[in-house]
């Protein structure tokens, strides 16, 4: 079998399961997988230079669509620059395909260029991995084809796999007849309540008198109209996660859209059950509360990973919420007295919101939150980068977008311009990222992939001259290496980056409605001061509690 076919048939396969994605970094030894997408009829191809990039790039194409995009990267570094993406999907349970190109058995450990060991080498973040033969007169084509199927089908367990494929020389041949495969189907199940968890539930339930709804981080676009369903009618309370898909659906009368503020401000009384859907928060506070409340809980997940970072020990149930929520079948309750303390102190703070922002103050990332979420159209989706601009989204930003997306999974810096132009370039929707100015200047490289992008981009970048989430650390105190370690103040802007990738540059703050009405991505650079926008939570707080004691 030739280099040309083996790698056709692996690519093939791959397309007749369903991936059509393959985002290719160019190199010497993947020749063969470039060349075999490339020119496959139903392949999309996305070329970018820089493999880090690119892996966060096939990470948002594969989180938007809920199905692995394909990564095709030559050997050597090459491969170890995909880690921090291969990181964020396993974390973040997003299905995706590396194809690495490694060098021949006979170039390893005897110093042969661009040759390192690749095997098992993103071991701990894979559901699984292969090393693939040299092709040869006795590789199969349906051996090739099997290991192609079966890497779509665990990872659409949700998460990434690994191919290893060694290649010997010639890497280039031209087009000939190649064989044709057959689709092989791949059904995974939704995960039923087990009778005896339902049965378990549904007593813990009715002991309650005082529950508590929790939603965390769920797929984009989730269906939650079951779990609304039952908080109205068990007159319970929801505490939803930015990342929960609770913002983009029809707000029910149940949501405490401030809890996080509720919580810091210490108005909240405590539950006696929490149930807990999906995944993690980004409230802090909500943690280190339910660690200081002692409540019963139970957490419904269909991944079997714990969610329980505070070694609380809920009742674990392994299903999908929809199906639970639809088998638990509880009688319908009238007392709303707990539902009723939560609403008017949500009603408290969102009073004081407005009074705080109508005040006289310097501008502020809450501001912004604000401002962007107002002039927002329903039809844009939104990317949230990690750092303070999540946390300022999760307590200021309170729109509907069509979508909210973020990197979770480890919550890092790195790739967040990449993912959302891969998101973007799956939905072909307008979408907008806001992401601080650390992290645009961690991924540079990126705002390339923007141009690939042919719809509406607004690429928010909230400059506060450094690391300013670092300024809220015990470590803050120590004037002497604080900036030199943390803030790091760099007194750079973005107009000369934006030129340089031929986008659009704002920073005028005059007319944000206007920002939506460019057709092509747009920087838009927005100068705050951290200590500014700590100052305005403060208040906030200060605010609810001085209510409370007058």
């Amino acid at each position: 079998m030739k280099n040309s076919t083996w790698a056709h048939c692996l690519i093939d396969q791959l397309i007749l399961q369903g991936v059509c994605d393959f985002c290719i970094a160019p190199g010497s030894r993947s020749t063969p997988l470039a060349l075999a997408a490339a020119r496959h009829k139903q392949a999309r191809i996305k070329v970018h230079f820089d493999e880090r990039g690119l892996g966060f790039y096939a990470l948002g194409l594969s989180l938007s669509q809920q199905k692995p995009a394909a990564l095709i990267v030559t050997s050597g570094t090459a491969v170890g620059n995909l880690l921090p993406a291969v990181m964020e999907a396993h974390h973040s349970r997003v299905p995706l395909i590396i194809l690495t190109a490694d060098r021949p058995p006979e170039h390893l450990g005897c110093g042969h260029t661009q040759t390192t060991n690749q095997t098992k080498i993103f071991n701990n973040f894979v559901l699984w991995q292969a090393d693939l033969p040299c092709p040869d007169e006795f590789t199969s084509e349906n051996f090739i084809r099997s290991q192609a199927s079966e890497a779509v089908f665990q990872a659409m367990r949700m998460g990434p796999v690994h191919l290893n494929g060694p290649f010997r020389e010639p890497l280039f041949s031209m087009p000939e007849q190649l064989p044709n495969g057959l689709s092989q189907p791949i059904f995974h199940p939704r995960h039923s309540p087990d009778p005896e968890a339902v049965k378990r539930a549904r007593q813990m339930i009715s002991d309650a008198r005082r529950g508590l709804i929790l939603i965390g981080r769920l797929p984009p676009n989730s269906n939650l109209a079951p779990i609304f369903a039952l908080a109205k009618q068990l007159q319970w309370p929801i505490m939803a996660d930015l990342l929960s898909s609770a913002r983009t659906q029809q707000k029910p009368n149940e949501l405490i859209i401030h809890h996080d503020f509720a919580i810091r401000s210490k108005l909240l009384p405590p539950p006696d059950l929490t149930i807990h859907f999906g995944g993690s928060f980004i409230s802090k506070a909500l943690l280190e509360w339910m660690n200081k409340v002692h409540v019963a809980s139970m957490h419904i997940d269909s991944h079997i990973e714990r969610i329980d970072p505070l070694h609380l020990r809920p009742t674990r149930i392994c299903a999908d919420p929809s199906l639970f929520c639809q088998a638990l079948q509880c009688p319908p309750r009238q007392d709303t007295l707990y539902l009723n303390e939560c609403q008017s102190i949500d009603q408290l703070i969102q009073k004081r919101f407005e009074d705080t922002f109508l005040s006289e103050h310097p501008f502020t990332e809450a501001d912004m939150m604000r401002k962007l979420a107002e002039h927002l159209p329903k039809n844009w989706s939104v990317f949230f980068g990690n750092s303070m601009p999540i946390r300022d989204a999760e307590h200021f930003f309170m729109a509907q977008p069509r979508s909210i997306f973020a990197n979770r999974g480890l919550s890092g810096i790195d790739g967040q311009i990449a993912t959302a132009a891969g998101i973007a370039s799956h939905t072909n929707a307008p979408m907008m990222a806001i992401i601080g100015d650390q992290s645009a200047l961690h991924d540079l490289n990126s705002i390339a992939l923007l141009r690939r992008v042919h719809q509406p981009f607004l690429l928010v970048i909230s400059n506060n001259n450094g690391g300013g989430i670092f300024s809220r650390l015990p470590v803050s105190s120590e004037p002497v290496h604080f900036d030199q370690l943390y803030t790091m103040s760099h007194h750079l802007n973005f107009e000369n980056i934006a030129k340089m990738f031929n986008l659009t540059y704002q920073s005028s703050l005059l007319n944000w409605e206007d920002l939506f009405r460019h057709p092509k991505p747009t920087v838009l650079e927005v100068f705050t001061s951290h200590k500014e926008n700590a100052g305005i939570e403060i208040k906030i707080l200060q605010n609810c509690m001085a209510s409370i004691h007058t």
